[in-house]
């Protein structure tokens, strides 16, 4: 009989605390709070010190290497990244060039492999511009680092950058430019590098250096040159070699990969395993001063040997390949302890003043088992144990009502935050696994180099290929996508069908006449505009991230590791109506809605007119005012609607959603 099976503790003295202290043990990525986290130190402490002696050696040999770890879901990967975080990030105030000594990167695999470059551009990026207004982030150190090396100069970052801004604001261009010589970056990246230290058009450098689109007047502001018939991944991958070389060879670039499960559509899914090797490969290629350090659970990592050429598998793990043990007894009581003392609780019973208490060292034993176990399985024990001790109900749902909440409350975040800059991601990572559960016969393939197209579709028995093409870029390159796509569409592409997705909060302005030229004649040419809802984009990130974490054996019901077949099962079951509407569009004959084209033009008739009479915007539009206010209000996410007195409707105004207060500031007061 397990100890939770057991009869109750006598009772002591409650503890007055609001949270069970062992509740809480999945951490969401290497960059959270680990104030209340379990981190201690002693847990992993051998595989740390690899991954610290890897950046070591890559700093003295002047070659790259790469770090496999492995464990199983709940041996605490991500946590140990965190602590790698922690020391290899500077947060001090007054940082100093001499100082300087890596830079560091988290990279979820939460993306589909056809945009790997452009997933791990983005997040490093991100990462490298992380910051506050009282340090500089890691990118600019890094720039400031250069230059100070090239102008022989030293001390803190923040008063070297004040001095150079204040006594040879002039020169930066001219300063930048030399540097990009000196070590070979490219001089579209200089340019950028110029921009981010004078300061200036800070929105549209970040938004570039993470391969977002920006706009035309975005360009110009940088002063570079837009290319929108280059390949996306290959313009990613040679950003990251610029991000390399700027580090320079004694500050490695220490990129860590998390859940590289999410790659995959399926258990199966080989395909995925073999483009990331490629990746590291790559990256481990491209310069001498990266550290790549991958971390998944022990039954992919078995499989590595099979499915990756031996050279990628080199890189891989070539520096080291280590494995999250179970929890030794010190280990998890260190573990419990460190608990107990970041909630505030004591000791309230009287057992040789354990640190543990009111747990005790026996209670430790059963909890651990025989042969050890993960982390999470432990704090799961304690927790429950905590429970009963504190005569707290145990109201344990069962794993269906704790799916539907959980995918509320992704749902609803993903509403919250969700951008068009996702929009790309959100859709080549999701709409494969939608695909997947609707009707696993059918089978969804990245189009060959160089296609028009994204994705190919093909029914169960072959009979049906349809193409799916992303149209998100929001100024010239729209216009080559759609030439090339009408074009070549049907021509060689062979295809039934044609699908184009773009994100309904871009809508195609009425001055792009030469897009709206290769629209028609793909429309004529019975080819499907689907402007994607933001509710739909909402849902199908939570289905993505949802899935990812469940591959990933990160998704935790109390100490649980919910299974991947019982989140694919319970989705299968509970499919929302907006992702049944979708996935019809893509396996079947279905049209898009017709409003969908009625949303677009609205939308870009209030950002030109700010706030306008519905009875007008009717008339423009060339439709009912009743239709007018019917898709108003079913979208209340994109259009403001404030009527009047009349049930009618014609004393009623709308404004842009998006635009908000700016909108609600030219209503004139009566």
């Amino acid at each position: 009989m397990s100890v939770l099976d057991s009869p109750l503790p006598l009772p002591g003295p409650k503890l007055g605390l609001a949270r069970n202290p062992f509740r809480g043990s999945v951490l969401n990525d290497a960059w959270s709070n680990p104030n209340l986290q379990a981190d201690v130190q002693n847990i992993h402490q051998a595989v740390f010190q690899t991954c610290c002696e890897a950046v070591e050696f890559v700093r003295d040999s002047g070659s790259s290497a790469g770090v496999a770890i492995f464990g199983e879901p709940g041996s605490g990967k991500t946590h140990l990244i965190g602590r790698l975080r922690r020391r290899l990030t500077d947060t001090t105030v007054d940082a100093s060039y001499e100082k300087l000594s890596q830079a560091f990167a988290y990279v979820r695999l939460s993306v589909n492999p056809s945009s790997l470059y452009r997933h791990v551009r983005k997040r490093v990026a991100e990462d490298l511009l992380k910051g506050t207004q009282q340090q500089p982030c890691q990118l600019e150190r890094l720039v400031l680092a250069q230059l100070m090396e090239q102008e022989h100069g030293g001390g803190n970052f923040r008063e070297w950058w004040d001095h150079l801004l204040d006594e040879r604001n002039a020169e930066v261009d001219e300063l930048v430019a030399a540097l990009g010589s000196r070590i070979g970056l490219s001089p579209t990246f200089c340019r950028v590098l110029s921009h981010l230290v004078l300061k200036r058009h800070r929105h549209d450098v970040s938004a570039w250096l993470r391969g977002e689109s920006i706009s035309e007047a975005g360009y110009q502001a940088l002063a570079i040159g837009e290319a929108p018939d280059d390949d996306p991944e290959q313009v990613s991958k040679d950003v990251l070699r610029d991000f390399m070389r700027l580090a320079g060879p004694q500050v490695p670039l220490v990129i860590c990969f998390d859940q590289v499960e999410a790659l995959q559509v399926t258990s199966n899914d080989t395909a995925s395993l073999f483009q990331f090797g490629q990746l590291v490969s790559e990256l481990h290629d491209a310069d001498t001063n990266v550290v790549l350090i991958s971390c998944m659970q022990a039954s992919l990592f078995a499989g590595v040997g099979r499915h990756l050429p031996e050279y990628a598998a080199t890189r891989l793990s070539g520096y080291a390949a280590k494995s999250l043990n179970p929890l030794t007894l010190d280990n998890a009581r260190d573990l419990l302890v460190h608990r107990l003392r970041a909630c505030g609780a004591f000791s309230v019973q009287t057992e040789a003043n354990s640190p543990l208490a009111p747990l005790s060292e026996a209670d430790l034993k059963k909890f651990l088992g025989p042969q050890g176990c993960t982390p999470r399985a432990l704090l799961d024990s304690a927790a429950r144990f905590w429970d009963a001790l504190q005569r707290q109900p145990v109201t344990r749902e069962d794993t269906n009502q704790w799916l539907e909440r959980e995918w509320d409350r992704r749902a609803d975040e993903a509403t919250r935050t969700n951008t068009p800059n996702q929009t790309a991601e959100i859709l080549r990572h999701g709409v494969p696994h939608l695909v997947q559960l609707v009707d696993p016969h059918w089978k969804l393939n990245a189009a060959a180099h160089g296609s028009a197209i994204d994705y190919v579709l093909t029914g169960p028995e072959q009979e049906a290929r349809v193409g799916l093409k992303f149209c998100e870029a929001v100024h010239n390159a729209l216009t080559s996508q759609l030439k090339r796509l009408d074009q070549e569409y049907p021509g060689d592409l062979k295809l039934q069908k044609l699908l184009l997705l773009r994100d309904e909060r871009n809508p195609i302005g009425a001055t792009a006449k030469v897009a709206h030229k290769h629209l028609k004649s793909l429309e004529q040419k019975d080819a499907d505009l689907y402007r994607v809802p933001t509710e739909a984009l909402a849902a199908l990130d939570a289905l993505r991230q949802l899935i990812a974490d469940a591959q990933a054996g990160d998704l935790d019901y109390e100490g649980t590791t919910v299974e991947f077949d019982t989140v694919v099962g319970w989705l299968r079951n509970n499919l929302p109506d907006v992702l049944k509407e979708m996935s019809d569009l893509l396996i079947t004959q279905a049209a898009p809605p017709p409003e969908s084209s009625l949303i677009d033009r609205l939308q870009e008739l209030l950002l030109a007119q700010r706030v306008v009479a519905a009875p007008g915007m009717a008339a423009a539009l060339n439709v009912s005012l009743a239709e007018l206010l019917a898709v108003a209000e079913r979208r209340p996410e994109l259009f403001g609607l404030i009527r009047g007195a009349d049930t009618n409707g014609s004393d009623a105004v709308l404004f842009s959603a998006r635009a908000g207060g700016g909108c609600l500031a030219a209503i004139p007061s009566s």
